[in-house]
């Protein structure tokens, strides 16, 4: 058996895989998030690793798990934000995560413009704040109590790593969020004299690739999660990188699109892709040296929940609002009679100028079902936008798009991203890509795999394809036009 552990900000998993790939367990617990002064977002990894090894204790006994037969465990875990540990590999206070906004008033102000542009040269991105580099830079200059005792900078799952096994590395996936030289991915002095964070290198440990077996369960470990003692345990990887490879989206333009409350999109390359103006990240994939090109954005299922919380206000028969709004738009066409939505309810910059959420067009003949369908494909063509600009950076265009997340699950919805992309839409049936792709790894690094092609093979879901309407693909670009226009009508 294979073992997946997946933590995200607000969900831990830990699923049970056989070698044969089937999934025999999963279970999962919720995770507190710490909000405490203006931009601080914290998790107490205490309290985190004391629920993770619960959740791992009542899986293996409530499925009867013989913990002699796991071979390997996988992790895979939120990626960026950042962890300091003393020279007792204590934590030093929280946990601070990748939505923490402390450094919104230095990052790039105490730079010059002459720094970033030598900055974006070795990590091949621009960082955004809840980066390690922002974060390491406010630590740097305003606790430095906290910067002198640091002797490791890591990430949430290297933590968890560090607590099973005793041993302390960072993995490729992770640092290559701005902590490594993305041209050699190898630590780089550069990166803290062109920031001039002092001693910084020295506070980044080994960086190590995804699947090797970077230690065993010892014995404190046994007792705290019911694991056996000497069970070998891999690097891992950042969550997006394993719902990547869960997803099997590891080939030379593969594409993965996460619609959950953020929306997400990935797409493999062969080569680093990055974007001078910092469109999109760009992270190591862990196969045969891929790549990945990273854009997210708050301006998705946010949006629907809006929607669905505002309506639910004057909702007076508990219907199920989604499923009411979801039958609805089935009698709706493209384009939802010329109204338009900005999904951007966080605000979106364009240029020099940032958008807000609005509605377009409104008439009389207006319905609910107009405004619902005009959210969905706000988000759509936001989501289209960030495929065509990757598209033309590797100069490759997939035949098929992956799509995950509770927005999957909404069959309307992905017909339409179907006939606005002309593409086949692939759907997986569950949504635990993420601890899929963490017991996958698993099993490459102790060699039950050859590759992580073969192991996407025989962990895999069941798929669900959606075929594009090339008539519904013509109206389409016209509405893509549209919402071009209008943006460019208000910047």
């Amino acid at each position: 058996m294979l073992i997946g552990i997946d933590i995200g900000l607000t969900m831990i998993k830990v699923a049970v895989f056989s070698l044969g790939g089937k999934k025999i367990a999963l279970e999962e617990k919720r995770s507190s998030i710490v909000y405490s002064e203006d931009g601080f977002v914290e998790k107490d990894m205490e309290e985190l690793w004391k629920a993770l090894s619960s959740l791992i204790k009542e899986t293996l006994y409530k499925h009867d798990i013989s913990v002699t037969e796991i071979k390997g465990i996988g992790l895979s875990a939120y990626g960026d934000g950042v962890i300091t540990l003393d020279k007792d590999k204590n934590i030093i206070g929280l946990g601070i995560t990748s939505i923490d906004t402390r450094s919104k008033h230095t990052w790039g102000s105490l730079l010059s413009k002459s720094q970033h542009q030598e900055l974006f040269k070795i990590i091949r991105q621009k960082p955004f704040l809840g980066t390690p580099l922002p974060i390491l830079h406010w630590i740097y200059t305003h606790d430095k109590q906290r910067w002198e005792k640091t002797e490791f900078v890591i990430f949430a799952k290297d933590y968890i790593r560090y607590k099973l096994t005793g041993e302390i590395f960072l993995e490729i996936t992770d640092a290559s969020a701005g902590l490594i030289n993305l041209n050699t991915r190898t630590r780089d002095l550069s990166i803290e004299e062109t920031l001039s964070i002092n001693h910084l290198t020295e506070k980044i440990p080994d960086v190590v690739t995804s699947d090797q077996v970077v230690g065993e369960v010892n014995k404190e470990a046994e007792t705290d999660t019911g694991f056996k003692e000497g069970t070998p345990v891999v690097a891992g990887l950042h969550d997006v990188a394993s719902t990547v490879i869960g997803s099997g989206c590891i080939n030379h333009s593969d594409t993965l699109i996460i619609l959950g409350t953020w929306g997400i999109t990935v797409m493999s390359s062969n080569s680093p892709q990055d974007h001078a103006e910092g469109d999109w990240m760009l992270r190591c994939l862990p196969k045969n040296n891929r790549w990945l090109m990273l854009q997210a954005s708050p301006s998705a299922g946010s949006n629907i929940d809006w929607f669905v919380k505002t309506l639910k206000q004057i909702n007076t028969d508990n219907n199920n609002i989604h499923k009411v709004l979801n039958t609805l738009i089935k009698d709706t066409l493209p384009g939802a009679k010329g109204l338009r939505y900005l999904p951007y309810l966080h605000g979106q910059k364009f240029s020099n100028q940032t958008l807000n959420a609005l509605f377009y067009g409104i008439t009389f003949e207006h319905e609910l079902k107009h405004f619902y369908r005009a959210i969905l494909e706000g988000i759509l063509v936001d989501r289209i936008k960030v495929l065509a600009q990757f598209e033309k950076s590797i100069d490759s265009s997939p035949s098929m798009l992956t799509i995950q997340g509770g927005g999957s699950k909404n069959n309307t919805w992905m017909q339409m991203f179907a006939d606005a992309t002309n593409k086949t839409i692939r759907v997986l049936q569950s949504s635990q890509a993420g601890v899929r792709g963490a017991a996958i790894l698993a099993g490459v690094g102790v060699g039950l795999f050859n590759s992580i092609g073969e192991g996407v093979e025989i962990i895999k879901d069941k798929e669900i394809f959606y075929n594009p309407n090339i008539q519904n693909f013509e109206e389409y670009k016209e509405i893509q036009e549209s919402y071009q226009e209008l943006i460019n009508s208000l910047v």
